[in-house]
């Protein structure tokens, strides 16, 4: 098999980092010169982009709940520069029309109220949350925002 072909078909289940072909096409015992120049060609021609991949793989997981921090995480992960996630975000801004930080507070938010429906907002089920909103890759200003939210209308209760 050429490396062409099986660098595209490694592409068509979906979009991949330089860094994922990259492991890809080595594992499949392609010469590193080789994979260099196919990652290169392939770049050139718009079928690689670190960028686009950010910003789809940020709306998508946004979507699934997770927070910026975890996002960043996972994409430095998958290979992605940080100047490639940072211009990720700002595609994703622009092309979807939402401001981040108020998405992320809405998805945090959101994230919380199901989890809390139907629970009392005691010491115990705040640190739960806590815990929750912290593994989905939410910023502790962000929790600490939402705990206090919980705390207050436990308090007026």
């Amino acid at each position: 098999m050429k490396i062409h072909d099986a660098a595209v078909r490694y592409l068509s289940y979906r979009d991949r980092t330089n860094k994922e072909m990259q492991e890809h096409l080595l594992g499949k015992g392609f010469k590193e010169d080789a994979v260099h120049e196919e990652i290169k060609a392939l770049t050139d021609i718009g079928y690689l982009d670190d960028v686009r991949f950010a910003k789809l793989f940020i709306v998508s997981s946004m979507d699934k709940g997770r927070g910026m921090r975890r996002i960043r995480h996972e994409l430095r992960q998958k290979g992605v520069a940080a100047f490639d996630i940072e211009d990720g975000l700002a595609a994703a801004e622009e092309e979807y029309g939402f401001s981040l930080p108020e998405k992320e507070r809405a998805i945090a938010g959101a994230s919380a109220a199901r989890f809390m429906e139907g629970q009392t907002a005691d010491r115990k089920i705040l640190a739960r949350l806590s815990r929750r909103l912290a593994s989905a890759g939410f910023g502790a200003g962000l929790i600490y925002d939402i705990i206090d939210q919980y705390k207050d209308t436990c308090r007026r209760d």
